[in-house]
Protein backbone atom coordinates (compact mmCIF):
# COMPACT_ATOMS: atom_id res chain seq x y z
CA UNK A 1 0.00 0.00 0.00
CA UNK A 2 2.82 2.39 0.87
CA UNK A 3 4.55 1.58 -2.41
CA UNK A 4 1.36 2.38 -4.32
CA UNK A 5 1.09 5.75 -2.60
CA UNK A 6 4.74 6.54 -3.34
CA UNK A 7 4.21 5.54 -6.98
CA UNK A 8 1.13 7.78 -7.31
CA UNK A 9 2.97 10.70 -5.68
CA UNK A 10 5.87 10.24 -8.11
CA UNK A 11 3.48 10.21 -11.07
CA UNK A 12 1.62 13.29 -9.84
CA UNK A 13 4.83 15.23 -9.24
CA UNK A 14 6.09 14.43 -12.74
CA UNK A 15 2.78 15.48 -14.28
CA UNK A 16 2.82 18.71 -12.22
CA UNK A 17 6.39 19.52 -13.32
CA UNK A 18 5.53 18.81 -16.95
CA UNK A 19 2.29 20.81 -17.07
CA UNK A 20 3.37 23.58 -14.65
CA UNK A 21 -0.06 25.03 -13.80
CA UNK A 22 1.21 28.42 -12.48
CA UNK A 23 3.03 29.12 -15.75
CA UNK A 24 0.07 27.88 -17.80
CA UNK A 25 -2.32 30.18 -15.92
CA UNK A 26 -0.02 33.16 -16.41
CA UNK A 27 0.24 32.43 -20.14
CA UNK A 28 -3.53 32.01 -20.45
CA UNK A 29 -4.21 35.31 -18.70
CA UNK A 30 -1.64 37.09 -20.85
CA UNK A 31 -2.95 35.63 -24.10
CA UNK A 32 -6.60 36.38 -23.31
CA UNK A 33 -6.06 39.83 -21.85
CA UNK A 34 -8.49 41.60 -24.19
CA UNK A 35 -11.19 38.89 -24.03
CA UNK A 36 -14.49 39.18 -22.22
CA UNK A 37 -15.25 36.73 -19.40
CA UNK A 38 -17.42 34.63 -21.72
CA UNK A 39 -14.69 34.50 -24.39
CA UNK A 40 -12.17 33.38 -21.76
CA UNK A 41 -14.47 30.58 -20.58
CA UNK A 42 -15.05 29.46 -24.17
CA UNK A 43 -11.30 29.47 -24.86
CA UNK A 44 -10.64 27.49 -21.68
CA UNK A 45 -13.33 24.93 -22.59
CA UNK A 46 -11.92 24.54 -26.08
CA UNK A 47 -8.40 24.08 -24.67
CA UNK A 48 -9.60 21.45 -22.20
CA UNK A 49 -11.42 19.54 -24.95
CA UNK A 50 -8.33 19.55 -27.16
CA UNK A 51 -6.04 18.49 -24.29
CA UNK A 52 -8.43 15.69 -23.28
CA UNK A 53 -8.58 14.51 -26.88
CA UNK A 54 -4.80 14.39 -27.15
CA UNK A 55 -4.48 12.54 -23.84
CA UNK A 56 -7.13 9.97 -24.80
CA UNK A 57 -5.57 9.45 -28.23
CA UNK A 58 -2.16 8.80 -26.70
CA UNK A 59 -3.71 6.56 -24.04
CA UNK A 60 -5.53 4.44 -26.62
CA UNK A 61 -3.12 4.53 -29.60
CA UNK A 62 0.20 5.56 -28.03
CA UNK A 63 2.09 2.33 -28.63
CA UNK A 64 0.98 2.15 -32.26
CA UNK A 65 1.99 5.78 -32.84
CA UNK A 66 5.42 5.13 -31.34
CA UNK A 67 5.87 2.01 -33.49
CA UNK A 68 5.00 3.96 -36.66
CA UNK A 69 7.40 6.76 -35.76
CA UNK A 70 10.08 4.27 -34.68
CA UNK A 71 10.47 5.34 -31.05
CA UNK A 72 11.26 2.57 -28.58
CA UNK A 73 9.30 2.65 -25.32
CA UNK A 74 12.45 1.95 -23.30
CA UNK A 75 14.20 4.88 -24.95
CA UNK A 76 11.28 7.10 -24.08
CA UNK A 77 11.41 5.97 -20.46
CA UNK A 78 15.12 6.70 -20.27
CA UNK A 79 14.66 10.16 -21.77
CA UNK A 80 11.79 10.90 -19.39
CA UNK A 81 13.88 9.76 -16.43
CA UNK A 82 16.66 12.12 -17.46
CA UNK A 83 14.36 15.09 -18.01
CA UNK A 84 11.93 14.83 -15.11
CA UNK A 85 12.99 14.85 -11.46
CA UNK A 86 12.55 11.63 -9.51
CA UNK A 87 11.25 11.16 -5.99
CA UNK A 88 13.40 8.98 -3.80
Amino acid sequence: MVEDIRYLLALYSKLFVTCSPPITVALFIGMTQGYTAEERWETARKGLKIAAGILLTVLICGNQIFEIVGVATDGLRIAGGLILPRLS
